[in-house]
């Protein structure tokens, strides 16, 4: 509103009978060319406003969800202008049996309510008999006989128990001379330590599947009285790491020596005394070798040595990560390099939250593949059943999205535009597809580690390592024949 005779109203707090007057002032003077253009500038403020908020509320909450789906993206949506605008959906008309002034109750879905526990759990019988003063029969007096008993399952828990161990070594000696044989020493993760080799693994598996610090152990068991000091505790805890390390070390080979590759790096921020914030980033590469074998890889900084350093001579092979230019020089040595759907879904959901709904198509589509990833595994296939399974199902899929590609590049949009994040997925276009023609080769390549500060000498800064790649190829191999490792 840029004439004199037009009251300065905020966007945020108008006045709203100032603006009514004027509205009516100039009804009155058919000065409908006022009227329209101060329409299309209030739409434009509330646009930007809105384009704003969305943008404000994107930093506000975590930069990369876990989940996005359809749904929360179009619930994110209710408030955008612009020609894109879905339709609100016409109200479901009401059922012809419903009574007028009642509410119909909800149909209870297929497949609901509570699942039975695992029947390999072991079961304890509790008996709870009826009362002696209720086994009487009210109408004669006689005492009444078991007919029948009703079965409730519910799971429950023995708490843990610590005890102390005391081992008696025996000792035999021969009468007549002084020969004296004492029993040999079982084998123990800590030589003559204090702590027993169940308490150590449980400690460990606290540690590095549950996340619980070694400090909150020492606490957790200070409530039963018994006092484990944190050092003690957590030297045990690196000397069965120790141990496991020839273990860790024969499922490394066995990824780097596999025929398909997936990979993909997490920075984490490492605790160094001599960098001078004390806080240096260093980053995690996790390998994942036909779908069986995960391997996991620290690496000091982010450049193209240390993938190098893990293929080893072999480096033209099939290797599906991302678009990172770390890992061009896979393609340079004449291999293979498949596409990850997920980061390019990634990229339209970012659009999607800008405010612009015309993404919200290409990620209908891309859901549209992860189902035919999602039908193979309830399928139960194998890697080759999946490959036949893509190759069946994926060509129209993947020729509707490279339809609306083709005609999206064709639009003049104004910002922000899908084609932001569609130039990427062109480029990257023969990559994306070779994912389904094979059928060891994930939908998306399924990385990363856990972030957290570790200390930065090379000896400590790899604790976790070796017990990563054990537990990693015991999930991913669920599916698969179980793993075995060379004899050594």
């Amino acid at each position: 509103m840029a004439d004199d005779k037009t009251p300065q109203v905020s966007p945020t707090s108008p006045d709203v009978e100032r603006l009514r007057e004027w509205i009516l002032a100039k009804i009155r003077a058919c000065s409908f060319v006022d009227l329209v253009t101060a329409i299309i500038t209030l739409v434009v403020c509330m646009r930007d406003l809105n384009n704003e908020l969305a943008r404000k509320l994107v930093e506000l909450r975590r930069r990369r969800p876990l989940s996005e789906t359809l749904a929360r993206i179009e619930r994110q949506l209710p408030l955008i202008f612009g020609p894109a605008v879905a339709a609100a959906p016409a109200p479901a008309a009401p059922p012809p049996n419903a009574d007028a002034g009642g509410e119909e109750k909800p149909k209870r879905k297929h497949g609901g309510g509570r699942k039975r526990p695992p029947l390999d759990l072991p079961r304890v019988i509790v008996e709870n008999m009826v009362p002696e003063a209720q086994r009487i029969c009210p109408q004669c007096g006689s005492p009444m006989k078991t007919v029948g008993y009703s079965r409730c399952e519910k799971l429950e828990l023995r708490p843990a128990e610590i005890f102390v161990e005391e081992r008696r070594d025996e000792r035999v000696a021969f009468p007549h001379d002084d020969t004296i044989v004492s029993a040999p020493t079982p084998p123990e993760i800590v030589e003559r330590g204090a702590l027993g080799s169940v308490l150590i693994v449980e400690a460990a598996c606290d540690k590095f599947l549950e996340h619980l610090p070694i400090e909150r152990q020492s606490r957790r068991w200070l409530r039963s009285r018994v006092h484990l000091s944190p050092r003690t505790l957590g030297r045990a805890v690196c000397a069965l790491l120790d141990l496991l390390e020839p273990v860790a070390n024969a499922i490394h080979d066995e990824t780097r020596t596999a025929a398909h590759l997936a990979t993909d790096a997490t920075g984490l921020p490492v605790l160094d005394p001599e960098h001078p914030d004390h806080i240096r980033t260093a980053s995690v590469w996790v390998w994942i070798g036909d779908e069986r074998w995960v391997s996991f890889v620290y690496a000091t900084d982010g450049t193209d040595q240390h993938p190098k350093a893990f293929l080893g001579e072999q480096r033209g092979r099939v290797v599906q990560c991302d678009g990172t230019p770390t890992l061009h020089f896979v393609e340079r040595n004449g291999g293979i390099r498949p596409g990850c759907w997920a980061h390019a879904r990634r990229r339209f959901v970012k659009a999607a939250r800008a405010a612009d709904t015309t993404a919200l198509e290409a990620v209908r589509i891309i859901a549209k593949l992860f189902a035919i990833e999602h039908a193979s595994d309830k399928l139960g296939n194998d890697a080759a059943a999946r490959g036949k399974y893509r190759r069946e199902h994926a060509p129209l899929i993947l020729h509707e999205l490279r339809q609306w590609l083709d005609a999206e590049r064709g639009r003049t949009r104004l910002p922000p535009s899908p084609m932001a994040a569609a130039r990427p997925v062109s480029r990257r276009w023969g990559s994306l597809i070779t994912v389904h023609r094979y059928g060891r080769l994930l939908g998306a390549s399924r990385g990363g580690a856990r972030r957290g500060h570790l200390q930065s000498d090379a000896r400590v800064g790899c604790r976790a390592i070796p017990c990563k790649p054990i537990v990693q190829s015991k999930e991913a191999s669920r599916s698969q024949t179980p793993c075995s490792l060379p004899a050594s």
